[in-house]
């Protein structure tokens, strides 16, 4: 293996930079004037003024103002949504007493992962209202919802 001139004073040169001492209190910007700009001119032209300090910003605070000015669903407005999710499961009903019909056991899950997701939500508003009954209600729907989900996908209907 030949050592080439070229190569050497390529590992002079790094050994001069690790050599040479830095001093502790330099700015970044300095540093960066210097290495993008090859002189120490394009340093003084940065010049060793400090930025103004950015100060922080509470990203929860946002956060916390949507949720206090978000309206909380009123018993009338959860009740049409489980009025809906009722329909919805007649529907489901008709669908799976129907087998004859084109679309069958796929329109079937598909009303099912609709009841799943609907039952989903009702059961975070709920919580938001706090009405014992209605609770009970979207409990008894969770539970349906689960129990047909886990025979349909046993395989009681094909």
């Amino acid at each position: 293996m030949k050592i080439r001139p070229d190569q050497v004073d390529a590992v002079q040169r790094e050994a001069e930079a690790k050599a040479k001492p830095r001093p502790a209190s330099q700015d970044f910007s300095e540093v960066l004037a210097r290495e993008v700009g090859g002189s120490e001119a394009a340093a003084e032209e940065v010049g060793t003024a400090h930025a103004a300090p950015v100060q922080s910003v509470n990203p929860l605070l946002d956060v916390a103002q949507a949720e206090a000015a978000t309206p909380t669903p009123t018993e009338q407005e959860v009740m049409e949504h489980i009025d809906s999710v009722l329909e919805k499961w007649e529907k489901y009903a008709h669908t799976l007493a129907d087998q004859d019909a084109e679309p069958g056991l796929r329109s079937a899950y598909t009303v099912l992962e609709s009841i799943s997701g609907d039952v989903a939500g009702l059961r975070n508003v709920t919580r938001q209202i706090g009405e014992g009954g209605l609770q009970s209600l979207v409990q008894e729907l969770e539970i349906l919802t689960v129990t047909e989900q886990f025979k349909f996908n046993r395989g009681d209907y094909s």
